[in-house]
């Protein structure tokens, strides 16, 4: 079992020689941003440093209509013979379009649309074993091989609206070189048939990338079957023709973007240039993280965020409650769960788990066992009768096979407080109270061995017997401090899940940004491609015997 907590201040004075649990005072490296009231949210404008330059000269009256009415013909199948093979863009994030060997790059732009070239290169990726690609390459097949972006007059209104939008990722979170790495420089600058050719099947690539990555993240890729909702090839492409033809693309693309409070903070902040650069390569993993939500269906629920170290209870989908949280060390880190709060042990006893006795417990005896009994714990052999501390020549003791067992009783000095929410998983990791009412302060708070201390038992204990057991506040509290233990089991469970996240919002709306305590920003960065923030670990304590949980 994994249980939390610490000695009350009183007895923690007779072990003070022996333990170390200081905390910088500078919180942690915990940072907010508060939110500027004072600008609206219509007169958001990207930072002039930050601002996507062009200078197209597009012909708004040559826009393609006829390609537009050839977008919902036939199939590309059917459109267009079949290709030889080519060589694959795969999964690469940056457009990896090859140049055909029937074309000639150096061949300068005619006067005439660049219509053949882009059909004789978006042919060659219509059996490619990217969907995204395929798709692509139908959609020029049903528009007869005709540039959908590039006319006589030059590049299409719609060519600079893509243009922007695919370089305005980055207040996404999202690499512009996935969607724009196969176009060097302005389009004003393209000199030639075949760079027309390849910027316009780019642009069209780049959007449904784009959309896709924005909606469900990087590398998820499109599903062709749509077996969770997610976009499928034939759904995305009525909505990029819908959207191209209405002349609509910032709405289509702006219906993939999340619409969660900390997505729009987020997105809101890297717009205004409010962030510094770990901050934004914080923010572009937390966005990451706001594009798979929870699937959740019941309409009460817990989430605990272990980077930020909150619970947050939620009804019908609005936060009831919040509460500051203290999650494991980084050498004992909580798990990612999703479980069910079961039961609630009121006045609950503390039965020292076996890592937490082989590796606290059994040294603090070697060194100085009469301390045991001062903080609290009685030690029981096989028959579940006391032992004395001082009775055993506990330097002999096997730590991997202990023939005893730790155990605290209820009180007001219980490590795990007046009430434990008890969980179903096997790993002995539940929630629970705690006597230690400072380390609940702002800063990092991962001090406990697994196990997650609640900062506020009594309001979520509320909570739940209210509605379960109609108990009222007073009778939460009266069964907190009775010292007598009891069980009282929930006929209809709560879920609870365990998340990760290190930027959050406070109550605010200001961002709360938070050091990497597990790692995961580091090793979520590396499987996207994506820079790590670098985040300096903040000074932990090195006792554990005082956080056993």
């Amino acid at each position: 079992m994994v249980v939390a907590g610490r000695v009350s201040r009183m007895r923690a004075v007779l072990v003070m020689g022996l333990l170390c649990c200081g905390l910088s005072a500078v919180a942690g490296g915990q940072e907010v941003i508060a939110l500027n009231p004072l600008t609206p949210q219509s007169s958001l404008t990207p930072q002039s440093s930050l601002t996507p330059q062009s200078s197209f000269t597009p012909e708004r009256a040559l826009e393609p209509t006829s390609t537009l009415d050839r977008l919902d013909r036939s199939e590309a199948a059917a459109a267009s013979p079949s290709p030889s093979p080519s060589p694959s863009l795969g999964q690469s994030r940056a457009l990896n379009i090859l140049t055909p060997p029937s074309s000639n790059p150096a061949a300068p732009l005619a006067s005439n649309p660049v219509s053949a070239a882009v059909a004789v290169y978006a042919r060659q990726f219509a059996a490619d074993p990217d969907p995204l690609v395929r798709l692509t390459a139908g959609l020029y097949a049903q528009a007869g091989g005709q540039a959908l972006w590039y006319r006589r007059g030059g590049w299409t209104a719609g060519a600079e609206e893509a243009f922007r939008i695919l370089q305005q990722a980055l207040y996404d979170g999202l690499p512009v070189a996935a969607y724009l790495g196969r176009i060097e420089g302005r389009l004003d600058a393209i000199a030639t048939n075949h760079q027309a050719a390849v910027a316009d099947f780019a642009l069209t690539l780049g959007l449904l990338r784009f959309a896709l990555d924005l909606k469900y993240g990087l590398g998820q890729g499109l599903s062709p079957e749509d077996p969770a909702g997610r976009s499928s090839a034939a759904a995305l492409a009525t909505g990029f023709k819908a959207a191209y033809q209405t002349q609509a693309l910032d709405a289509w693309i702006d219906s993939f973007r999340p619409e969660t409070p900390l997505y729009l903070r987020l997105h809101r902040a890297l717009l205004l240039g409010e962030l510094s650069l770990r901050q934004e390569r914080k923010a572009a993993l937390t966005l990451h993280r706001e594009r798979r939500p929870l699937s959740i269906d019941p309409s009460r629920y817990v989430v605990v965020n272990l980077g930020q170290q909150q619970l947050h209870v939620f009804e019908e989908g609005q936060v009831r409650l919040s509460m500051p949280v203290v999650v494991g060390m980084p050498e004992r880190p909580t798990p990612l769960l999703s479980d069910r709060i079961v039961d609630l042990k009121f006045s609950p006893d503390w039965i020292v788990p076996p890592v937490i006795a082989r590796e606290d417990i059994l040294p603090i005896l070697q060194a100085r066992p009469a301390v045991l009994a001062d903080m609290g714990i009685d030690i029981l052999d096989a028959e579940n009768r006391s032992v004395v501390p001082t009775s055993v020549a506990w330097a002999e003791v096997d730590p991997v096979n202990i023939p005893f067992r730790f155990r605290m009783k209820p009180g007001l000095d219980n490590l795990l407080g007046g009430v434990r929410f008890s969980l179903t998983n096997d790993l002995a990791i539940y929630l629970h109270d705690s006597p230690e009412r400072d380390r609940y302060s702002p800063g990092v708070r991962s001090f406990s061995s697994g196990c997650v201390r609640v900062g506020d038992a009594v309001a979520l204990a509320s909570w739940i017997m209210g509605d379960q057991k109609n108990w009222t506040r007073a009778q939460v509290i009266a069964a907190m401090v009775k010292g007598e233990t009891r069980i009282e089991r929930l006929a209809e469970p709560i879920r609870v899940d365990f998340i990760y996240s290190t930027v959050g919002l406070d109550a605010q709306g200001g961002l709360v940004f938070k050091p990497d305590i597990y790692g995961d920003d580091a090793r979520l960065a590396r499987e996207l491609g994506l820079e790590p923030p670098g985040d300096v670990p903040p000074p932990l304590p090195k006792s554990r015997l005082s956080d056993p949980d």
